[in-house]
Protein backbone atom coordinates (compact mmCIF):
# COMPACT_ATOMS: atom_id res chain seq x y z
CA UNK A 1 0.00 0.00 0.00
CA UNK A 2 1.25 3.85 -0.93
CA UNK A 3 2.12 5.89 1.71
CA UNK A 4 -0.30 8.51 0.36
CA UNK A 5 -3.25 5.89 0.83
CA UNK A 6 -2.37 4.90 4.03
CA UNK A 7 -2.28 8.26 5.17
CA UNK A 8 -5.64 8.70 3.27
CA UNK A 9 -7.15 5.91 5.47
CA UNK A 10 -5.61 7.18 8.68
CA UNK A 11 -7.34 10.88 7.97
CA UNK A 12 -10.79 9.05 6.99
CA UNK A 13 -10.23 6.97 10.97
CA UNK A 14 -9.64 10.48 12.40
CA UNK A 15 -12.56 12.33 10.63
CA UNK A 16 -14.75 9.30 12.31
CA UNK A 17 -13.40 9.46 15.68
CA UNK A 18 -13.79 13.30 15.37
CA UNK A 19 -17.40 12.69 14.12
CA UNK A 20 -18.04 10.06 17.38
CA UNK A 21 -16.82 12.50 19.39
CA UNK A 22 -18.53 15.80 18.45
CA UNK A 23 -22.17 12.99 18.44
CA UNK A 24 -21.10 12.02 22.28
CA UNK A 25 -20.37 15.63 23.18
CA UNK A 26 -24.31 16.30 22.02
CA UNK A 27 -25.36 13.63 23.46
CA UNK A 28 -23.92 14.68 27.10
CA UNK A 29 -25.29 17.91 26.39
CA UNK A 30 -28.69 16.45 26.07
CA UNK A 31 -28.31 14.20 29.04
CA UNK A 32 -26.87 17.26 31.11
CA UNK A 33 -29.45 19.52 30.11
CA UNK A 34 -32.32 16.94 30.88
CA UNK A 35 -30.70 16.21 34.35
CA UNK A 36 -30.78 19.88 34.42
CA UNK A 37 -34.57 19.84 33.62
CA UNK A 38 -35.24 16.81 36.11
CA UNK A 39 -32.78 18.48 39.16
CA UNK A 40 -34.98 22.05 38.43
CA UNK A 41 -38.21 20.27 38.51
CA UNK A 42 -37.54 17.83 41.64
CA UNK A 43 -38.65 20.42 44.02
CA UNK A 44 -42.10 21.00 42.14
CA UNK A 45 -42.42 17.00 42.43
CA UNK A 46 -45.23 17.01 44.85
CA UNK A 47 -47.11 19.86 42.33
CA UNK A 48 -46.61 17.46 39.33
CA UNK A 49 -48.40 14.57 42.03
CA UNK A 50 -51.15 16.60 42.29
CA UNK A 51 -52.10 17.14 38.88
CA UNK A 52 -50.59 20.42 38.05
CA UNK A 53 -48.92 20.94 34.87
CA UNK A 54 -46.23 23.55 33.90
CA UNK A 55 -47.26 25.50 31.19
CA UNK A 56 -44.54 27.34 28.70
CA UNK A 57 -47.12 29.69 26.72
CA UNK A 58 -47.65 32.34 26.70
CA UNK A 59 -45.50 32.33 29.50
CA UNK A 60 -43.45 30.06 32.03
CA UNK A 61 -46.17 28.90 34.80
CA UNK A 62 -47.71 26.50 36.74
CA UNK A 63 -51.12 25.54 36.15
CA UNK A 64 -52.98 23.50 38.76
CA UNK A 65 -56.61 21.96 39.04
CA UNK A 66 -59.26 23.03 41.26
CA UNK A 67 -58.31 21.92 45.20
CA UNK A 68 -55.19 20.50 44.64
CA UNK A 69 -54.13 18.47 47.15
CA UNK A 70 -50.67 20.45 48.40
CA UNK A 71 -50.85 19.89 52.10
CA UNK A 72 -47.67 19.83 54.18
CA UNK A 73 -45.63 20.42 50.29
CA UNK A 74 -42.67 22.15 50.82
CA UNK A 75 -42.37 24.64 47.99
CA UNK A 76 -39.48 27.25 49.93
CA UNK A 77 -38.44 29.14 47.39
CA UNK A 78 -40.17 28.05 44.83
CA UNK A 79 -41.31 30.04 41.49
CA UNK A 80 -44.67 29.93 41.39
CA UNK A 81 -45.46 33.41 40.02
CA UNK A 82 -48.81 33.84 38.13
CA UNK A 83 -49.63 30.03 39.02
CA UNK A 84 -52.93 29.26 38.86
CA UNK A 85 -54.45 27.22 42.20
CA UNK A 86 -57.71 28.18 42.80
CA UNK A 87 -59.13 26.47 46.32
CA UNK A 88 -55.59 24.75 46.79
CA UNK A 89 -55.38 22.85 50.29
CA UNK A 90 -51.81 24.19 50.83
CA UNK A 91 -52.46 23.65 54.82
CA UNK A 92 -49.34 23.43 56.42
CA UNK A 93 -46.90 23.78 53.66
CA UNK A 94 -43.62 25.72 53.58
CA UNK A 95 -43.66 28.28 51.23
CA UNK A 96 -40.94 30.71 52.52
CA UNK A 97 -39.35 33.14 50.33
CA UNK A 98 -41.75 31.37 47.61
CA UNK A 99 -42.34 33.38 44.61
CA UNK A 100 -46.28 34.01 44.24
CA UNK A 101 -46.33 37.35 42.74
CA UNK A 102 -49.27 37.56 40.49
CA UNK A 103 -50.66 33.68 41.53
CA UNK A 104 -54.62 33.39 41.75
CA UNK A 105 -54.60 31.73 45.25
CA UNK A 106 -58.66 32.26 44.82
CA UNK A 107 -60.37 30.46 47.94
CA UNK A 108 -57.21 28.70 48.85
CA UNK A 109 -56.60 27.04 51.92
CA UNK A 110 -53.39 28.80 53.30
CA UNK A 111 -52.87 28.03 56.86
CA UNK A 112 -49.25 28.16 55.41
CA UNK A 113 -45.54 29.25 56.41
CA UNK A 114 -45.66 32.70 53.86
CA UNK A 115 -42.74 34.07 55.82
CA UNK A 116 -40.70 36.51 53.07
CA UNK A 117 -43.39 35.24 50.70
CA UNK A 118 -43.71 37.53 47.50
CA UNK A 119 -47.57 37.48 47.30
CA UNK A 120 -47.62 40.87 45.36
CA UNK A 121 -50.25 40.80 43.20
CA UNK A 122 -51.93 37.79 43.85
CA UNK A 123 -55.69 37.32 43.88
CA UNK A 124 -56.22 35.88 47.14
CA UNK A 125 -59.57 36.55 47.02
CA UNK A 126 -61.77 34.44 49.38
CA UNK A 127 -58.57 32.64 50.89
CA UNK A 128 -58.46 31.15 54.23
CA UNK A 129 -55.32 32.58 56.05
CA UNK A 130 -56.44 31.85 59.75
CA UNK A 131 -53.12 31.03 61.54
CA UNK A 132 -51.04 31.69 58.03
CA UNK A 133 -47.27 33.08 59.34
CA UNK A 134 -46.94 36.19 57.19
CA UNK A 135 -43.57 37.86 58.90
CA UNK A 136 -42.63 39.73 55.99
CA UNK A 137 -44.25 38.73 53.00
CA UNK A 138 -45.14 40.87 50.48
CA UNK A 139 -48.74 41.63 49.80
CA UNK A 140 -48.63 44.79 48.08
CA UNK A 141 -51.83 45.59 45.58
CA UNK A 142 -52.90 41.83 46.44
CA UNK A 143 -56.35 40.92 46.47
CA UNK A 144 -57.79 39.74 49.59
CA UNK A 145 -60.95 40.24 49.01
CA UNK A 146 -63.44 38.35 51.87
CA UNK A 147 -60.52 36.69 52.67
CA UNK A 148 -60.14 34.92 56.56
CA UNK A 149 -57.03 36.53 58.26
CA UNK A 150 -58.31 36.06 62.13
CA UNK A 151 -55.36 35.18 64.35
CA UNK A 152 -53.58 35.42 61.38
CA UNK A 153 -49.14 36.19 61.62
CA UNK A 154 -49.26 39.61 59.81
CA UNK A 155 -47.01 40.86 61.93
CA UNK A 156 -44.06 42.73 60.80
CA UNK A 157 -45.33 42.10 57.06
CA UNK A 158 -44.54 45.39 56.21
CA UNK A 159 -45.82 45.60 52.59
CA UNK A 160 -49.93 45.39 52.61
CA UNK A 161 -49.47 48.66 50.63
CA UNK A 162 -52.30 49.53 48.45
CA UNK A 163 -53.72 45.79 48.97
CA UNK A 164 -57.46 45.09 48.42
CA UNK A 165 -58.86 43.82 51.56
CA UNK A 166 -62.36 44.66 51.22
CA UNK A 167 -65.12 42.89 53.96
CA UNK A 168 -61.96 40.91 55.01
CA UNK A 169 -61.89 39.27 58.32
CA UNK A 170 -59.15 40.35 60.50
CA UNK A 171 -60.34 39.52 63.63
CA UNK A 172 -57.90 39.01 66.25
CA UNK A 173 -55.41 39.21 63.64
CA UNK A 174 -51.62 40.41 64.59
CA UNK A 175 -51.00 43.68 62.49
CA UNK A 176 -47.98 44.89 64.20
CA UNK A 177 -45.97 47.24 62.52
CA UNK A 178 -47.65 46.51 59.24
CA UNK A 179 -48.02 48.95 56.62
CA UNK A 180 -51.71 49.13 55.08
CA UNK A 181 -50.81 52.50 53.18
CA UNK A 182 -53.74 53.03 50.97
CA UNK A 183 -55.20 50.22 51.39
CA UNK A 184 -58.78 49.32 50.77
CA UNK A 185 -60.51 47.97 54.04
CA UNK A 186 -63.48 48.72 53.18
CA UNK A 187 -66.31 47.01 55.19
CA UNK A 188 -63.37 44.74 57.12
CA UNK A 189 -63.59 43.38 60.44
CA UNK A 190 -60.51 44.52 63.02
CA UNK A 191 -62.55 43.78 65.93
CA UNK A 192 -59.75 42.46 68.45
CA UNK A 193 -56.53 43.24 66.10
CA UNK A 194 -53.91 44.18 66.87
CA UNK A 195 -52.86 47.46 65.52
CA UNK A 196 -49.89 49.03 67.66
CA UNK A 197 -47.39 51.04 65.64
CA UNK A 198 -49.15 49.72 62.33
CA UNK A 199 -49.45 52.71 59.27
CA UNK A 200 -53.17 53.15 58.13
CA UNK A 201 -52.24 56.54 56.59
CA UNK A 202 -54.31 57.00 53.36
CA UNK A 203 -56.37 53.60 53.66
CA UNK A 204 -60.06 53.35 52.86
CA UNK A 205 -61.81 51.79 56.14
CA UNK A 206 -65.33 53.45 55.00
CA UNK A 207 -68.10 50.94 57.56
CA UNK A 208 -64.87 48.95 58.84
CA UNK A 209 -65.27 47.59 62.15
CA UNK A 210 -63.48 48.91 64.87
CA UNK A 211 -64.96 48.39 67.85
CA UNK A 212 -63.43 48.70 71.15
CA UNK A 213 -59.44 48.55 69.41
CA UNK A 214 -57.09 50.20 71.19
CA UNK A 215 -55.87 52.82 67.95
CA UNK A 216 -53.26 54.67 69.90
CA UNK A 217 -50.01 55.79 68.16
CA UNK A 218 -51.79 54.01 64.74
CA UNK A 219 -51.15 56.40 62.02
CA UNK A 220 -54.36 57.62 60.54
CA UNK A 221 -53.50 60.92 58.58
CA UNK A 222 -55.72 60.86 55.50
CA UNK A 223 -57.46 57.97 57.01
CA UNK A 224 -60.95 57.59 55.52
CA UNK A 225 -63.58 55.96 58.22
CA UNK A 226 -67.05 57.15 57.09
CA UNK A 227 -69.24 55.50 58.81
CA UNK A 228 -67.27 52.76 60.48
CA UNK A 229 -68.03 51.51 64.13
CA UNK A 230 -65.19 52.87 66.57
CA UNK A 231 -67.60 52.66 69.29
CA UNK A 232 -65.45 51.68 72.32
CA UNK A 233 -62.51 52.90 70.55
CA UNK A 234 -59.33 53.87 72.20
CA UNK A 235 -57.87 56.70 70.16
CA UNK A 236 -56.09 58.85 73.10
CA UNK A 237 -53.70 61.04 71.98
CA UNK A 238 -53.72 59.98 68.17
CA UNK A 239 -53.55 62.13 65.45
CA UNK A 240 -56.19 61.84 62.98
CA UNK A 241 -56.73 64.69 60.43
CA UNK A 242 -59.14 61.80 58.55
CA UNK A 243 -62.49 61.51 56.74
CA UNK A 244 -64.75 60.97 59.59
CA UNK A 245 -68.23 61.14 58.31
CA UNK A 246 -71.21 58.99 59.84
CA UNK A 247 -68.39 56.86 62.17
CA UNK A 248 -69.47 56.43 65.18
CA UNK A 249 -67.17 57.16 68.43
CA UNK A 250 -69.87 56.08 71.02
CA UNK A 251 -67.71 55.67 73.96
CA UNK A 252 -64.45 56.10 72.46
CA UNK A 253 -61.69 57.36 73.88
CA UNK A 254 -60.40 60.08 72.23
CA UNK A 255 -59.01 62.13 74.74
CA UNK A 256 -56.16 64.14 73.90
CA UNK A 257 -56.61 63.63 70.06
CA UNK A 258 -55.91 65.94 67.87
CA UNK A 259 -58.65 65.78 65.47
CA UNK A 260 -57.99 69.28 63.44
CA UNK A 261 -58.12 68.08 59.45
CA UNK A 262 -60.97 65.43 59.85
CA UNK A 263 -63.98 65.81 58.40
CA UNK A 264 -66.73 64.84 60.53
CA UNK A 265 -69.88 67.15 59.86
CA UNK A 266 -72.64 65.63 57.31
CA UNK A 267 -71.19 65.24 53.57
CA UNK A 268 -72.74 63.75 50.31
CA UNK A 269 -74.63 60.79 51.48
CA UNK A 270 -72.83 60.65 54.49
CA UNK A 271 -74.40 61.81 57.85
CA UNK A 272 -72.20 63.80 60.54
CA UNK A 273 -69.95 61.46 62.83
CA UNK A 274 -71.51 60.57 66.22
CA UNK A 275 -69.60 61.28 69.76
CA UNK A 276 -72.20 60.37 71.50
CA UNK A 277 -70.45 59.82 75.71
CA UNK A 278 -67.11 59.85 74.16
CA UNK A 279 -64.28 60.75 76.49
CA UNK A 280 -62.86 64.43 74.13
CA UNK A 281 -60.72 65.20 77.01
CA UNK A 282 -58.33 67.80 75.96
CA UNK A 283 -59.35 67.41 72.53
CA UNK A 284 -58.22 69.42 69.90
CA UNK A 285 -61.21 69.97 67.51
CA UNK A 286 -59.99 73.69 67.12
CA UNK A 287 -61.16 75.35 63.61
CA UNK A 288 -63.06 71.96 62.95
CA UNK A 289 -66.73 72.35 61.08
CA UNK A 290 -68.83 70.22 63.74
CA UNK A 291 -72.30 70.99 62.55
CA UNK A 292 -74.72 68.80 63.21
CA UNK A 293 -72.36 66.67 64.99
CA UNK A 294 -73.81 64.89 67.86
CA UNK A 295 -71.93 65.15 70.95
CA UNK A 296 -74.92 64.33 73.36
CA UNK A 297 -73.40 63.27 76.58
CA UNK A 298 -69.74 63.75 75.51
CA UNK A 299 -67.20 64.84 77.94
CA UNK A 300 -65.41 67.83 76.28
CA UNK A 301 -63.36 69.27 79.70
CA UNK A 302 -60.84 71.56 78.78
CA UNK A 303 -61.27 70.48 74.88
CA UNK A 304 -59.95 73.04 72.36
CA UNK A 305 -62.88 74.30 70.01
CA UNK A 306 -61.30 77.55 69.27
CA UNK A 307 -62.85 78.88 66.43
CA UNK A 308 -64.88 76.04 65.83
CA UNK A 309 -68.70 75.77 63.98
CA UNK A 310 -70.97 73.76 66.37
CA UNK A 311 -74.22 75.12 63.51
CA UNK A 312 -76.74 72.34 64.72
CA UNK A 313 -74.30 70.80 66.78
CA UNK A 314 -76.09 68.85 69.82
CA UNK A 315 -74.42 69.01 72.72
CA UNK A 316 -77.20 67.82 75.10
CA UNK A 317 -75.42 66.75 78.46
CA UNK A 318 -72.08 67.07 77.11
CA UNK A 319 -69.34 68.78 79.39
CA UNK A 320 -67.80 71.79 78.43
CA UNK A 321 -66.17 72.54 81.89
CA UNK A 322 -62.73 74.57 81.37
CA UNK A 323 -63.58 73.92 77.27
CA UNK A 324 -61.79 76.84 74.94
CA UNK A 325 -64.77 78.54 73.27
CA UNK A 326 -62.89 81.49 71.89
CA UNK A 327 -64.18 82.33 68.33
CA UNK A 328 -66.76 79.39 68.49
CA UNK A 329 -69.52 79.75 65.66
CA UNK A 330 -73.41 78.61 66.33
CA UNK A 331 -72.68 77.86 70.09
CA UNK A 332 -74.85 79.92 72.86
Amino acid sequence: MALSDAQAELDDSQNGLDEIRAGLDQIQAELDSALSQIAELMPYQVLLDSGCSRMTAPQLQWNCPPGALLSGANLSGADLSDANLPSADLFDANLTGADLSGANLTNARLYADLTGADLSGADLSGANLVDAVLGGANLTGANLTGAQLSEGGLHHAAYLADANLTDANLTDANLTYVSLQDANLTGANLAGANLTDAALNGADLSIANLAGMDLRGVLLQGVIMRGANLSGANLMGTVVGALLQGADFTYANLSGADLRGSMVNRGGDWYAAYFGHANLRNADLSGMNLTGVDFAGADLTDADLTGADLTGADLTGADLTGANLTDVIGYP
